[in-house]
This record gives structure tokens, C-alpha cells and sequence, in this order.
């Protein structure tokens, strides 16, 4: 007796679609993720309960421990720094001036960057803070 052995055909599962479309994916999220950076220069944020997020709109100013001024992640003198906020107030849309102070900055060279604020025309002036961390 002879038996006929019938081949069947194998089926398989194309996986290389699968892995291309998925590539894919991974590289349109990579592409198309912002990522929020905080500037580089360093300053220790006194803590608060509440805190505000800054928005793009916002005009940032920092202040170091040892008084020195950055504003658009460039240090400048108090003279400059009039000058750039002269020079945003007149392109508009800018209505908040954030000042991100070191715990440790005189409170004196903070002031001299509100009262600086206010003579330009900047009415609305926030102190950046960080959150209080619960025990």
C-alpha cells in the first residue's frame, strides 16, 4: 500500500510590513515631539505652594546668587537689559515679565529688575518658584 502524503502549504505571518510601519511610527513621534528645556543657567528657585507655568509668550529674566542679570539666556547689565525689554514690549505680545531669582540673590538687585520692568512699560511682573516637596 502506498500512502500519498499530501503537502499542505505552510502559512506564515509576513512580518516586515509589521516592522516597517513601525519604524516609521517611531520616527514620526521622534520627529514630531517637543521637548521642554529649562535654561542653562542654574539658579536654587525659592519653594511655594502654588506655582505658574511659563509660557512661550512670557518674557524671562534671571537673577544669580551673585546678582548677575540674563535675559535671553545671554548676561547683560541693567542698561541692556532696559533695552531688551524696551525692545520686546514694542513687538507686542509679550504682557509678563518672569523673574527667576536665586534664593540666595539680594533682594535690592530684584527690585532694581521690577522697577526696570515697570519704567519700560511691563505691568504684569511674576517671581518663578519651585513647588514645595512633600514629606
Amino acid at each position: 500500500m502506498e500512502f500519498r502524503t499530501k503537502k499542505r502549504a505552510l502559512s506564515r505571518i509576513e512580518i516586515t510590513p509589521l516592522i516597517d510601519v513601525v519604524l516609521l511610527l517611531l520616527i514620526f513621534f521622534m520627529i514630531s515631539t517637543t521637548f521642554v528645556t529649562t535654561p542653562g543657567i542654574k539658579v536654587k528657585l525659592p519653594q511655594a505652594a502654588t506655582q505658574a507655568a511659563t509660557r512661550e509668550q512670557d518674557i524671562v529674566v534671571v537673577v544669580t546668587e551673585e546678582g548677575q542679570l540674563y535675559f535671553n539666556n545671554r548676561r547683560v547689565t541693567l542698561d541692556r537689559l532696559r533695552l531688551g525689554l524696551k525692545e520686546e514690549v514694542s513687538k507686542g505680545g509679550k504682557d509678563l515679565l518672569i523673574v527667576k531669582a536665586d534664593k540666595e540673590s539680594k533682594h535690592g538687585r530684584v527690585v532694581e529688575v521690577m522697577d526696570l520692568a515697570q519704567q519700560v512699560g511691563i505691568s504684569r511682573i511674576a517671581i518663578a518658584t519651585e513647588p514645595v516637596k512633600k514629606k
